[in-house]
């Protein structure tokens, strides 16, 4: 009498691993875009303490000249446009007042998803309509444990 795995013993082996594997793979998924923003957050916060430095060691400068010697090819630090994301400083108001805006892309052309960073906190703007679609496939306000920037970002794209 010959031994070996009857058909059924087979499939429910098949089924099993089909089983696992539909469970890890949205898991996986979420660990790897939680860590390319993880690197996007940094980026941007090392982004905004070059801002910093450069308006310290600058402060006699207008504003337009604050601006030009400050902006982002002439810093200190290299954070280049990533394979996922593209950065973006942006002043907001004039003169004194003004602020520096730095964004966060995510630039795979369908998630509509960027980061702010704004007043020492970083935000996330999920289905902003001028980046991609508009209809991210999960909760990135969830999935980063970020506060949601309620439109308030502005996605360069």
């Amino acid at each position: 009498m010959k031994k070996g795995f009857t058909l059924i013993e087979l499939l429910v082996v098949v089924l099993i691993i089909g089983i696992l594997s539909a469970i890890a793979l949205p898991q996986y998924t979420k660990a790897v875009t939680k860590s390319r923003f993880s690197e996007a957050m940094i980026n941007v916060k090392s982004l905004a303490n070059a801002l910093d430095i450069c308006k310290l060691e600058n402060s006699g400068l207008s504003y337009e000249e604050l601006e030009e010697a400050c902006s982002k090819e002439n810093l200190t630090i290299s954070v280049n446009d990533s394979k996922y994301f593209t950065y973006y400083v942006r002043p907001q108001g004039s003169g004194a007042s003004s602020e520096e805006w730095i964004d966060a892309v995510y630039d795979d052309g369908k998630e509509g998803v960027c980061l702010c960073y704004h007043n020492k906190q970083i935000k996330v703007q999920q289905g902003a309509a001028d980046c991609g679609d508009g209809t991210p496939s999960m909760d990135y306000v969830k999935l980063l444990g970020l506060p949601d920037a309620n439109g308030n970002c502005c996605c360069c794209c």
